[in-house]
């Protein structure tokens, strides 16, 4: 029986888009390989970076909270031999800790569209008007959809 050889891939010639592969032998520096990969910019504007760090942290931090609550809700729910009073407590902080989770989950939301708009340039534009969102109004509200006028057009009256 005659072997086959295998048909070989032919090599791409080395250019600016197929570079060598790294040399990792015993001449490279151990720090060149440990050291971590430089963080790669932000996919947005230069002058919406400040904005998406700010969003980046929030979002962070409200996920965090949002999984403490929701362990904290676990561990409340677990039925507990004791007074009714007892119980009646575990409840309303059960039910206290399910709608602070709510608020918080509505909240990321808000946080992860702001994300998106910034990834798709469509941020600091007010959904409704097309209008330009004031900067002021972003720093203090880096998620806001629209402007301040809109805003007060779309929200329900408040009770007196």
């Amino acid at each position: 029986m005659k072997r086959v050889a295998a048909a070989r891939k032919p090599r791409a010639p080395r250019t600016e888009r197929n570079p060598p592969a790294p040399d990792f032998g015993p001449a490279a520096r151990l720090a060149a390989i440990l050291a971590p990969p430089a963080p790669a910019a932000p996919p947005v504007l230069t002058k919406w970076v400040w904005h998406y760090r700010t969003l980046l942290r929030l979002r962070a931090r409200l996920a965090a909270e949002c999984d403490e609550h929701l362990h904290a809700a676990a561990t409340a729910s677990e039925p507990r031999l004791g007074e009714r009073e007892d119980r009646a407590d575990d409840e309303l902080e059960c039910d206290l800790l399910f709608a602070q989770i709510r608020a918080e989950e509505g909240m990321l939301a808000e946080v992860e569209a702001a994300l998106q708009r910034l990834r798709r340039g469509t941020y600091g534009v007010c959904e409704k008007s097309g209008e330009a969102i004031p900067p002021a109004r972003l720093r203090t509200t880096p998620w806001a959809r629209y402007t301040r006028a809109v805003a007060a057009r779309l929200e329900p009256p408040r009770p007196k």
